[in-house]
């Protein structure tokens, strides 16, 4: 009996120390994109979006948590780990979507899906899952000439 309640409790513990390293991460990345963005204005900022992957990549191409944010200039995220930032000129963004899956990968909820030209003069997109979807079309919208 005193054998399960320990396991229970030391799991416990692994599973604590698991989330507040994952939220030092994150402040951490917050602080590191407002950093970089400092002298931006930062219109929206999502600390936890979650980036499904961008089309020029390829399905290989490495997905997870990050911080998105939105200047007047860039659409930017930086990933939490490996540390990876994906930089998306406002002027370049073409559309706004919301499809429910995106490369092969699924969320069950809509994503918001940026279709844009890259820094090679090519049409790509990438698609993250968002805390708040309409808040971030209509930000997008409001910087970017999308449909």
């Amino acid at each position: 009996m005193m054998w399960g309640i320990g396991i229970v409790l030391g799991w416990l513990l692994i599973l604590v120390g698991v989330v507040l390293l994952i939220k030092a991460i994150e402040h951490r990345r917050v602080q590191e994109v407002r950093q970089l963005l400092s002298g931006q204005q930062i219109l929206l900022l999502d600390s936890s979006a979650n980036l499904m992957g961008q089309e020029s990549l390829g399905v290989a191409a490495v997905h997870g948590n990050g911080i998105l944010a939105l200047t007047r200039s860039q659409l930017y995220f930086l990933m939490w780990l490996p540390k990876r930032e994906t930089k998306v000129r406002t002027a370049g963004i073409t559309a706004v979507e919301t499809p429910r899956s995106y490369m092969g990968r699924s969320r069950l909820k809509p994503l918001l899906k940026v279709v844009f030209t890259n820094e090679r003069g090519q049409a790509d997109s990438a698609a993250w899952l968002v805390k708040d979807l309409e808040a971030w079309q209509d930000a997008l919208k409001s910087v970017a000439t999308v449909q």
